[in-house]
């Protein structure tokens, strides 16, 4: 926490007398706003979402949200916690351990949640302030889509959220091919013996015999082999796998290519699969599933070569509103690797080589004709979004204009268009909406978001808001968190059958350049501290790498503070955007309106 706290620090290089300057919050603005900035930034660290007190359900974070509620109400602030908090500001102000920072934190947190201490604001308990702890690449600052600036914040939103050596993805196709993967991962060119490995695979009947793996895997190489597998698919599957070459694919303010992916088929003027003309453009929302071609091995398993498929999955969630998660893969050389990255983060498989005997070709092969004939939903498109037939909405190309259906609390929503979303890949992937309530004929808006796993739920808020009259809040009628056949729709189900014991952490290191892009761009002091750094708080208070990548893999699958939960809320009060005002008495009565609707709750 030190160097994190640093910035914070330097504004009490004049202070001296903490618990005067604690007791003055109650008619001194900056004193009190000074003290809430420390608890929210100390709200923020990882640790405090692991951390918990022996006789609370809730973490330090969830309690430091509620204690920051309690605090700005001045007039009913505990006079018995002043003391905890000027003892807090004095170990930050002092430079004190990790350990004596936590410590005091602790103490403080004992005393608030004693009975005698007043409920904290129901309107700012935890899960209101549900903002990201830093900038992603779905920030404001990355429309222009350059790679220079979109990259920085792209590393920052992984650091910490991407695991390699997954074990399960054999479980992630339509048949369990796990005792073929470790197989093909661990076997030498001949199985050894009394490992157990499977000795037959049936899957001749899947596609006709592939010619063998190029050589010399170049780009070209690579493009015209998998041009021959499209023509030895199953003429009854309708997807196929092309490349972009030299030409970027369409539908992205971004001009980013895609080496390899799988698409709907092309088809000619009969109807019949044909191959793109030269000046065909392809378009990321007929991305199914990228993948990312090297020729040289050495470039596996590199923080790079993961950056740039994450740019290619950044770019399907971008085009591709309401996918859940998108399936990856990677070949250089002839080692393959697979990938799933959804709201959380990324998992990536252990490696194989594809040319290393005929067993692990074959599964090579596999791994490609189950992604072809993988359904919408095990592709990652979210089955509870309908065409009016009822069948799974797939928002590619052909199918934009089509009417598409959502039921929420046993209401059915047509979804008419999409007035925002969110492409980052580590994010609430929050998707705002024009609908229309097919029961009512009502206009309203519909938010899709995955919120955190610890965090309240916003629909209950705003149903408490409701209940004790809160004015100025949109009209919130329906909410619920989705269910996917009948099973909770979190990242512990989109994730079900990968197990992450023996997974190491991905560093995504921020380099010179790129570093100094986003600093030109980023205030840290309203950003907030990145995943990175907040992953390094050790128990030992001392930043170690080694640490980092064993300790943060157990930690987060031990406690579940990655997941989150996908949710939705239907709201009848549309708006329009501030500065579309018609006149200056329009524009003055939303700014009153906003400014009255804020101090009723801070009152309430």
């Amino acid at each position: 926490m030190s160097n994190a706290l640093d910035v914070f620090r330097a504004s009490l290089r004049n202070l001296d007398d903490f618990d005067g300057y604690i007791a003055s919050a109650a008619t001194n603005q900056n004193a009190k706003m000074l003290f809430r900035k420390l608890v929210v930034q100390l709200s923020e660290t990882s640790l405090a979402e692991a951390l918990f007190l022996s006789n609370s359900r809730d973490s330090f974070a969830n309690m430091l949200f509620d204690l920051a509620g309690v605090w700005n109400r001045q007039e009913n602030f505990p006079t018995g916690l002043r003391r905890y908090c000027s003892s807090l500001l004095k170990k930050v102000a002092s430079n004190a351990s990790d350990l004596d920072v936590w410590s005091t934190v602790a103490q403080l947190l004992i005393a608030f949640s004693r009975p005698s201490t007043p409920q904290p604001v129901a309107s700012l308990q935890s899960g209101i302030l549900d903002a990201p702890p830093r900038p992603n690449s779905g920030n404001t600052m990355t429309e222009s889509q350059v790679h220079q600036v979109i990259d920085p914040y792209l590393r920052l939103e992984l650091s910490g959220v991407v695991f390699t050596e997954v074990h399960g993805f054999g479980t992630r196709f339509d048949e369990d091919i796990s005792a073929y993967w470790e197989c093909a991962t661990n076997c030498g060119r001949q199985c050894a013996k009394g490992t157990g490995c499977p000795t037959k695979l049936d899957w001749d009947n899947l596609v006709k015999a592939p010619s063998p793996w190029p050589k010399k895997p170049s780009e070209e190489a690579v493009l015209n082999w998998f041009g021959k597998l499209n023509g030895l698919i199953s003429g009854s599957a309708e997807r196929r796998f092309y490349g972009s070459g030299t030409t970027p694919l369409d539908d992205s303010k971004c001009k980013r290519k895609c080496d390899i992916f799988l698409s709907p088929i092309i088809v000619d003027g009969q109807g019949k699969a044909a191959r793109p003309l030269q000046n065909h453009k392809h378009s990321w929302y007929n991305v199914l599933v990228p993948g990312e071609l090297k020729i040289n091995p050495s470039e596996d398993a590199t923080a790079d070569m993961y950056l740039q498929l994450a740019g290619y999955v950044r770019e399907v969630f971008g085009a591709q509103c309401g996918r859940r998660y998108v399936h990856a893969f990677s070949i250089c050389g002839d080692i393959m690797r697979c990938y799933i990255f959804d709201r959380g983060g990324g998992s990536i498989s252990n490696a194989f080589h594809i040319g290393k005997n005929s067993k692990t070709f074959r599964l090579f092969v596999r791994i490609l004709w189950s992604y072809v004939r993988m359904d919408s939903t095990q592709l990652g498109f979210d089955p509870t979004i309908e065409r009016e037939s009822g069948e799974v909405f797939l928002p590619i190309k052909t199918n934009l204009t089509m009417p598409k259906f959502v039921t929420i609390c046993r209401r059915r929503f047509q979804l008419i268009k999409v007035l925002f979303y969110q492409p980052a890949i580590a994010s609430r992937g929050t998707i705002c909406w024009y609908a229309e309530d097919k029961e009512t004929s009502e206009h309203c808006v519909i938010k899709d978001a995955w919120r955190g796993h610890q965090r309240q739920s916003e629909g209950d808020l705003f149903k408490r808001a409701k209940e004790r009259d809160v004015r100025g809040l949109p009209d919130c009628r329906f909410y619920e968190d989705v269910m996917v056949d009948d099973i909770l729709d979190d990242l512990q189900d989109v994730r079900k059958g990968l197990t992450y014991e023996s997974s190491q952490v991905v560093e995504f290191p921020q380099k010179t350049l790129a570093d100094k892009v986003w600093m030109s761009t980023v205030d840290p002091n309203e950003a907030g501290i990145s995943r990175l750094s907040r992953l390094r708080i050790a128990e030992n208070g001392e930043d170690n790498d080694t640490d980092l990548v064993s300790k943060t893999s157990k930690l987060s699958i031990r406690d579940s503070s990655w997941n989150r939960i996908h949710t939705r809320l239907v709201f009848y009060m549309i708006g329009r955007p501030i500065y579309r005002f018609k006149s200056i008495r329009e524009l003055l009565e939303a700014f009153y309106d906003a400014i009255e609707g804020k101090i009723h709750i801070l009152i309430t």
